[in-house]
């Protein structure tokens, strides 16, 4: 998942358009330890125009509902997440770097953050003369949303893979984010992947996907890049 979005501030016509251009790196992040800590670089891509870029770190509560609402984290001591500093100025072509602090005293389960990365431009209209006469543009906006997930003192990936009739449920049951890497099932002697609607699983979220055949499904996951033991339904 890319954290990623286009915002159209002001919309007539599509004549023309000029963008606030920034890249984000990393855009994940996995802190894990006491005081864990971490840096995020932002580069301007333009090379004639400064970037104002507002950073805003919020708590995802439920991270595995993607419509849910997210929390602003305003007390880093009490949240468990420092991200400074809030505003950056860049250059053209200059790069900086957003540090990212693990405040968190003890943690039993994962805690998952969004830090969002928004350029500040005017929202006036674009105005540009043409042998019609005056035509109004549009100015664009993409940001960034970079994960963090601060985890467990004691991480404890486990996974329950099984099948119910013709129904695959996959769930994590452990205290931290787990990825599948691979689903695959044996039809007609070979061995096909099954997509899912999740390969990302954070601590107590389930997918399910419907079978087109009752055969054995092997499940292969990752905890924070390592691979995990094989998993197979009956």
């Amino acid at each position: 998942m890319i954290y990623q979005w286009i915002f159209l501030i002001s919309l007539w016509c599509l004549s023309f358009a000029t963008f606030a251009d920034i890249g984000v790196s990393p855009i994940i992040v996995d802190l894990i330890g006491k005081d864990a800590d971490t840096e995020i670089a932002v580069k301007n891509f333009d090379t004639k125009n400064n970037a104002y870029v507002e950073v805003t770190p919020y708590r995802l509560v439920h991270p595995a509902n993607h419509a849910a609402p997210k929390k602003r984290v305003r007390d880093p001591e009490k949240e468990g997440l420092l991200v400074f500093p809030a505003k950056l100025v860049l250059l053209p072509g200059q790069t900086q770097f957003v540090r990212i602090i693990k405040t968190a005293k003890s943690l039993t389960k994962d805690q998952v953050y969004e830090v969002d990365f928004i350029p500040k431009v005017a929202t006036r209209l674009i105005s540009q003369k043409t042998p019609d006469g005056l035509q109004l543009g549009i100015r664009i906006i993409v940001g960034y949303g970079a994960r963090i997930t601060l985890r467990p003192d004691n991480p404890s990936p486990s996974l329950s893979v099984k099948r119910v009739n013709n129904q695959l449920i996959i769930k994590n049951t452990g205290n931290t984010l787990l990825t599948i890497t691979s689903c695959t099932q044996q039809i007609s002697q070979k061995k096909m992947e099954i997509p899912l609607e999740a390969y990302t699983l954070f601590a107590g979220q389930m997918t399910k996907k419907t079978l087109t055949r009752l055969t054995q499904v092997t499940l292969e996951a990752s905890f924070m890049g390592k691979s995990l033991n094989t998993f197979y339904t009956d």
